[in-house]
Order: structure tokens, then C-alpha cells, then sequence
């Protein structure tokens, strides 16, 4: 206030992520002008659209432990059915004046979610490779999840992160007060993907200004309000490899005081955080992006025919590339509400059709080596599934992609179906190698590919003759096979070398005056000359490179090439000598 004083008409300005507008506390008062609200905002939604951070999504555990109206006496019952009547008697009068905090500190509620967390855990969470967080109604609540923890699932699996002060007992301050450097190494190993420690236990420290990108799930135990609701939920909104949403685990209603709480915030400001019908909204996804996926097939009948053969036909429909793209758009959005639910049951009518459509999505994968539709983007809980779902199947060497130049190319091509599943797979294991290897050899895999469009190209005008299209394609395969050795009968050693007598083919005629062996010399003689000049790690240093392209011209230039040519040929001729003869 002594700032506003001294400084009457200054301008102020607030950077925050969390504007309250309270009448005690209020951002907007002290900073906005008069009908303005922001300078400049980034929203959640904002932060979600740009990837910057996960949409975070809410569930609900355990409801009869929320404690409402008439359920307090079934709570009761629950909590001390194995106490006397007389005892029971006493506890009913005490319990005119129970609250909701004082009930859900009883150490068999605790238990029982402890449990739970852990079976939600282990079947949501840890899956995927991520790690949970537990925030407690107080220390007393966090010593004790973290005992039970230890003997369920072992000590190394969790700690617990909470403040000690000098008034507390001696057994407190000697296993839980940590110094700065131990508070630091527990963190760390929390972040590190491959140290055990998967639980922080917290009630209030590292709920605001701690970042863990590996966190997906806080398990919520405790009431947290306004501001500090938003701060908290947001250590699981961070970005990370193959995470596609956050996790709020509500076990004291939170998400039933959602509205009541936030309500401090303005609207937009809250737009793209979790809410109460999260689940319900993510089935109601489940069965749109299940519908939508199943669309792309729905022209095939799935249940006649042998599984290649059905395969195939699948592969047909998603051979142009904006199809596949959109089919993977489908699929990911409907394996991420899988992510979310499974293992509910609710997911398992769809179950059964969500396996076949990832199957056949590694089979697209596959055949057109389209690294877009790899599972590895997905959850690995998703992946595990599909692959577990391929292996059961029996028939993974349908899937298998094939090498033109594998020992064992004839007996693969063979399980693959008929001819024309055949020709599909041997096309583009013919457009995989030409693709790998063109820079190698840009001359022979270019010309390759010329071939390979011809013949595709006359497939597509005459249909009828499938066998005919896989012996072209089988005899285009041979000639990577074919190339080493007739470059060992030209004397040249191996395809290092035959790639640059490719450069130089198409001047064989007017150059070479059609000698293939005039041809072959000058190739060796150029090939040598780099040679000559190599030193270590010649490919870093430009004045050896330098020199190099000054003798490859002098030898084009001599030999008759225009200038053109000359400068076209030496970039080309060093691109390939960094390649094929880059160890000194």
C-alpha cells in the first residue's frame, strides 16, 4: 500500500496462475483497470491445444466413505462394529459431535484405501510407468498410508515427505525430518524411471512449486480448497513420453464440492479442467471413437474369411496415406479412453474390437513401414495389450515385415496370403530399401524406384493378372542381389564403389566414347584421389574436403565434362565419399 501511495498514478502488474476474486482477496481490484480482467492470459485449455501440459481428468474411489447425511450411521456401524454395546453407547453420543475430518481418520478407513490405491495402481498406473502421489489430511494420516504401504508392497516403493518440527517426538524427528539434500534425493529418485520409488506420501509440503512430469495419479485425501486445489492437481498435468492425461483420485469428495469451490475462479479460467463426470463423459468417448474407427472396415465382413485374407482386405482400404493418417486418429483417441478406463468393466464390450483394430493397425504399420501408427506412442498398458493380443492369435509372422534381401525372403513372402498380399508385401519391402538406401547409391536405388512406379503404374491400368505383378516385383528384388556382383566383375570393389560408377553412367557414351573399362579406370582414378587425401576425421575439417574437390574437378575437367557438370558431379562424387570412405 506505501507503493500505491508514493506512486499514485503507476501502473501494477500481477503475473499469476491462479487470479483469485474473493471479496478479501482479489486480484482483478488490485490490478485490472476499471472493465478490464487480463493484459494477456494463457488458459488451461490454451496450455492443452499447445501440448504444453495433459488434460487432467477426475475419479472417484470408494463413495460410502464420503460421508453425507444419512450415511454417517452406516459409516459408524462400518468403523466400530467390533466394539461392545456399552462402548457403541458412548461412541453414539460422541458421534452427535463427530465431523466428517474426525470420522475418516479412523485407521480401517485408511486401510481399506490404502488397498484400493494400491489395486488401482497396480492395475492403471504402474502399467504404464508412471508414478502416484498421496496427499493426506494430516501427518498422523500420511505415517500411517506409509506403514501400510511398506508391508503391502515393500519400503522401497514409497516415502513419505512431511514437516517436522522441534516440538515433535524424538522418533519423528529421527525417521522423517529430512535435511534439503535428502528432501532433493528423494525427489529425484521419484523422477527416475528406474528407481522403485513410485508413492510420495505428502499432507503439506510438494503440493505446489514441485514438478514431476513421471506423476500421472494424486491420490486425494484430504480437502483442499480454492487455489490451492488448482496448484495441486496441476503436478499431474506435466508432459511426458507416451502420457496422454493426468489423474485425480477423489477419496473426500472434492469433486462434489467442485463447483462450490472453484467458484472464486472466473469461468474461462476454468475451462479444460477435470469435473465430476469425467468417467461418464470418457465412456460416451469410448463409443464414438469406437464407432468412428470401426467405420474404415465397416464394408468387410469380419467374420468370414481366413485372417490373412481379412488382413489384406483391411491393408487394401488403408493403403492411401490420408486414410491411414485419419484411421490413426481414431484409433489413438479411442485407445486413450481405454487408457483411462481400463481395467473397468465398462470397457469390456469393446474389448474385443479395440484388439482387432490394433492389430490390424500393426499390420498397416508393417506393410507400408509407417512409423506413424507404431504402439509405441501409446500407453504401455495399450501396447501390451495389442502385442499380448497378436501373440495369442498365432499368426505375428502374418504381420512381420519382410527384407528383399533377407536368406529367408522366399519362406516369409510365402505365409503372407495370396498373390496380391504377396506383391503388396513385396513392393514395399522393395520401397523400404530404396528409401534406407538412395543415399548410398542414388544412381541404382534411383533408378530402382523409377522401375518400381512402372510397374505399379501398368498394374493399375490392367488388374487382371495379380501372379504376373508379384514375378515383376520378385525380378525388381533380385537386382539389389545382382548389383554387388557385377560390380565385382567391373573390378570395383563392391557397391562403395559401384556408386559412384553410377554418377558417372550417364556420360558413358559421350565421355567414355561407350568403353565400359575407360569408364571403370576413371572411377578408380577418382575414388583414389580422395583416398589419397584422407586424413582422421577428414569429413570434419573443410580445407582437407577443400583440396578433395579441387582434385575431383581438375580430373572431371580433364576428362572433357562442361563446368556445369564439374560442380554438380564434385558435390555429389564428396557426398558419397563421406559415406563409403569416411574411415581414414
Amino acid at each position: 500500500m506505501n507503493m500505491r501511495r508514493a506512486l499514485p498514478n503507476a501502473s501494477f502488474f500481477a503475473f499469476t496462475g491462479t487470479p483469485l476474486d474473493k471479496r478479501d482477496r482479489n486480484t482483478y481490484r488490485h490490478f485490472s483497470p476499471p472493465g478490464e480482467r487480463y493484459l494477456d492470459a494463457y488458459s488451461i485449455r490454451k496450455a492443452e491445444d499447445d501440448n504444453e501440459i495433459v488434460p487432467v481428468k477426475y475419479a472417484s474411489r470408494l463413495a460410502q466413505l464420503q460421508v453425507v447425511g444419512k450415511s454417517l450411521d452406516q459409516l459408524f456401524e462400518d468403523l466400530f462394529n467390533d466394539k461392545t454395546d456399552e462402548e457403541k453407547a458412548l461412541l453414539k453420543l460422541k458421534k452427535k459431535y463427530a465431523t466428517i475430518e474426525t470420522l475418516s481418520k479412523a485407521d480401517r478407513r485408511v486401510e481399506r484405501i490404502a488397498h484400493d490405491m494400491v489395486e488401482h495402481f497396480n492395475t492403471k498406473i504402474r502399467p504404464n510407468g508412471f508414478k502416484a502421489q498421496i496427499v493426506a489430511s494430516d501427518r498422523i494420516r500420511a505415517i500411517k498410508y506409509k506403514e501400510i504401504l511398506d508391508r503391502l508392497i515393500g519400503p522401497e516403493r514409497s516415502e513419505v515427505v512431511i514437516t517436522v518440527n522441534n516440538k515433535d517426538s524424538k522418533e519423528w524427528k529421527e525417521k522423517y525430518r529430512r535435511t534439503r539434500e535428502e528432501e532433493k534425493a528423494i525427489k529425484e529418485a521419484f523422477n527416475d524411471p528406474n528407481n522403485p520409488l513410485e508413492f510420495l506420501i505428502v499432507c503439506d509440503k510438494l503440493l505446489t512449486g514441485f514438478d514431476a512430469p513421471i506423476e500421472q495419479v494424486m491420490y486425494l485425501d484430504q480437502r483442499l480448497k480454492e487455489h490451492t486445489l488448482l496448484q495441486a492437481i496441476a503436478r499431474t498435468n506435466r508432459t511426458y513420453p507416451r502420457k496422454e492425461f493426468g489423474l485425480v483420485v477423489d477419496y473426500v469428495g472434492v469433486g462434489r464440492e467442485l463447483a462450490e469451490a472453484l467458484a472464486i475462479f472466473e469461468k474461462e479460467d476454468l475451462e479444460g479442467i477435470f469435473g465430476v463426470d469425467d468417467i461418464k463423459k470418457e465412456l460416451a468417448n469410448l463409443d464414438f471413437w469406437h464407432k468412428k474407427t470401426l467405420s474404415f472396415i465397416d464394408k468387410i465382413d469380419l467374420a468370414r474369411g481366413r485372417p490373412e485374407d481379412i488382413l489384406q482386405k483391411c491393408m487394401e482400404i488403408l493403403k492411401p496415406e490420408d486414410v491411414r493418417a485419419d484411421f490413426d486418429v481414431a484409433f489413438r483417441s479411442m485407445a486413450r479412453s481405454m487408457d483411462i478406463l481400463m481395467p473397468d468393466p465398462v470397457v469390456d464390450p469393446y474389448l474385443k474390437d479395440f484388439k482387432f483394430l490394433g492389430f490390424i493397425r500393426e499390420g498397416a504399420k508393417n506393410l507400408y513401414r509407417d512409423e506413424r501408427l507404431s504402439l509405441e506412442d501409446c500407453s504401455k498398458k495399450v501396447e501390451d495389450l495389442i502385442h499380448a493380443h497378436i501373440k495369442e492369435t498365432g499368426i505375428e509372422s502374418i504381420l512381420e515385415p519382410i527384407s528383399i534381401t533377407a536368406p529367408n525372403f522366399r519362406e516369409k513372402l510365402e505365409i503372407k496370403g495370396g498373390s496380391k498380399a504377396k506383391a503388396s508385401h513385396v513392393e514395399y519391402a522393395i520401397r523400404q530399401t530404396i528409401n534406407e538406401k538412395i543415399a548410398t547409391d542414388p544412381a541404382f536405388y534411383g533408378s530402382l524406384k523409377e522401375r518400381l512406379e512402372e510397374i505399379i503404374e501398368e498394374d493399375k491400368k490392367d488388374r487382371k493378372d495379380e501372379a504376373r505383378l508379384l514375378l515383376n516385383l520378385m525380378e525388381l528384388g533380385r537386382e539389389e542381389k545382382k548389383r554387388e556382383a557385377y560390380a565385382n566383375s567391373l573390378g570395383l570393389e563392391g557397391a562403395k564403389e559401384f556408386s559412384l560408377f553410377g554418377l558417372l553412367l550417364p556420360f558413358r557414351k559421350f565421355i567414355f566414347s561407350d568403353s565400359e573399362e575407360d569408364h571403370v579406370a576413371f572411377t578408380k582414378r577418382v575414388i583414389e584421389s580422395i583416398k589419397e587425401r584422407r586424413v582422421i576425421d577428414w569429413t570434419e575439417k573443410e580445407d582437407i574436403q577443400r583440396e578433395m574437390r579441387k582434385e575431383v574437378k581438375r580430373l572431371l575437367r580433364g576428362k572433357g565434362f562442361d563446368e556445369y557438370d564439374i560442380e554438380r558431379l564434385t558435390l555429389e562424387i564428396l557426398n558419397l565419399a563421406r559415406i563409403h570412405f569416411k574411415d581414414y
